[in-house]
């Protein structure tokens, strides 16, 4: 799907704002991927893209990613000959946290200490994966495949077409929603979001093998 951005503004987390191992560039890059991931679009952005946009060198947009990506703010990953972008563990704590409601101020883990792996989404929603006999690594694992991320992409595009964009936190819910439905199954969980775009649903149910299920 294109990135068809419509916004006014980019929001920096104060945790990103005040982090003491993070240039202003860097700051600034990590607010515009979070912003445009935030809006179910996707960061394709080249390092040429982002010296543009930033007014920098090629040089210190390279460098920004890496020092994001080594704070484990963002994770980048290759599409063919195109690198795409998201929010590490440590970036996504910190841009849901800022964005509801959670208690803002410093946190220790942007300056450093030692972490351990969050939570990507809610305790009712994890209680979801346990109800439904899930395991929690399992949904860690669901969660970081490619072929899932894109499948993701492909319904907030949907959704965003039928005037009813995800929000971060909409789209952790259907993430979930995808995971139970078709218990971790790539090919299921395929198919599930196919029956429901075409079905013209409003979230993922368990996968119908018959011919005509819709």
């Amino acid at each position: 799907m294109g990135n068809q951005r419509n916004y006014k503004g980019i929001w920096i987390p104060r945790e990103i704002w005040e982090h003491d191992q993070l240039s202003t560039t860097e700051k600034v890059l990590f607010a515009d991927i979070a912003s445009m991931l935030g809006d179910g679009l996707e960061f394709f952005k080249s390092n040429k893209r982002i010296a543009l946009d930033l007014k920098c060198s090629d040089s210190t947009a390279k460098r920004a990613i890496a020092s994001l990506k080594k704070n484990e703010l963002i994770e980048a990953h290759q599409r063919g000959r195109r690198r795409f972008i998201l929010l590490g563990t440590l970036g996504k704590m910190i841009f849901d946290k800022g964005h509801f409601g959670a208690n803002g101020g410093q946190s220790d883990l942007a300056h450093g200490s030692e972490r351990t792996r969050s939570n990507t989404v809610s305790e009712s929603l994890m209680i979801q994966i346990e109800n439904a006999n899930l395991e929690i690594e399992d949904f860690y694992d669901f969660e970081g495949e490619l072929e899932i991320h894109d499948l993701m992409n492909e319904w907030a595009g949907h959704r965003k077409e039928c005037s009813k964009p995800l929000t971060a936190k909409q789209r952790d819910m259907f993430l979930v929603n995808l995971f139970v439905v078709s218990k971790g199954d790539s090919d299921d969980a395929a198919l599930c979001v196919e029956q429901a775009i075409m079905g013209g649903w409003s979230r993922f149910f368990p996968p119908r093998y018959d011919e005509e299920w819709t």
